[in-house]
């Protein structure tokens, strides 16, 4: 098996984006039993990974702290939460819309760190979780920028473009988990410069 499981709620309110705690317990059980791994997000898809699943949280549940984590625990398996860090801590139910009729209690940053503890990377799922489609491209960074910049003075997580082997063994060794921020036009960005290279040696 080769898969990514990704969940928003786990609770029993019957949402769309609910999964209830029995069936997410089972499905850990399941993967123990037949010996799939589960593994985090970088090794899953690495060059040579064929066999394994990764899991995956979006948005920043309340009930990923209560009724995930401790499955997470017993198994002990990584996870990886995609946090909107503007609801974190609101005391506004979300979505301010309600989703299908439901809303849900949001985590909170001491949450967020007990589930960094334990093996959950705090991934960036932008600030205010807008519909992308209505952003400009500036917009869009900037949403996943001030997301990863909060996410990372909360859990010491530096996120950064591009760091040297000096810098991130000392980041390393105070306790700073260095990750590398992934430009989306990153690819676009070095066609261009390969088409305009033999221009420049002119």
């Amino acid at each position: 098996m080769y898969a990514i499981f990704t969940f928003h709620s786990i609770d029993d309110k019957g949402s769309v984006i609910s999964y209830s705690p029995r069936h997410f317990a089972l499905l850990l059980e399941v993967l123990a039993e037949k010996n799939i791994p589960v593994l985090d997000l970088d090794t899953l898809l690495a060059p040579g990974t064929r066999h394994g699943v990764a899991i995956t949280f979006d948005d920043g549940m309340h009930s990923v702290y209560r009724q995930a984590l401790p499955v997470l625990r017993d198994y002990g398996v990584p996870a990886h939460l995609f946090l909107a860090t503007g609801a974190v801590d609101s005391a506004t139910p979300w979505p301010p819309d309600a989703l299908d009729g439901h809303t849900f209690e949001m985590l909170n940053w001491d949450e967020i760190g007990a589930l960094h503890t334990a093996r959950v990377a705090i991934e960036c799922h932008t600030r205010t979780h807008p519909d992308m489609r209505t952003l400009s491209n500036a917009q869009m960074q900037e949403e996943c920028e001030q997301a990863d910049d909060l996410i990372g003075k909360r859990n010491r997580i530096l996120v950064t473009g591009s760091v040297s082997p000096q810098a991130l063994d000392a980041f390393s060794q105070a306790g700073w988990v260095v990750r590398e921020r992934i430009d989306p036009y990153r690819k676009e960005k070095e066609a261009e410069a390969a088409q305009t290279a033999p221009l420049r040696g002119m």
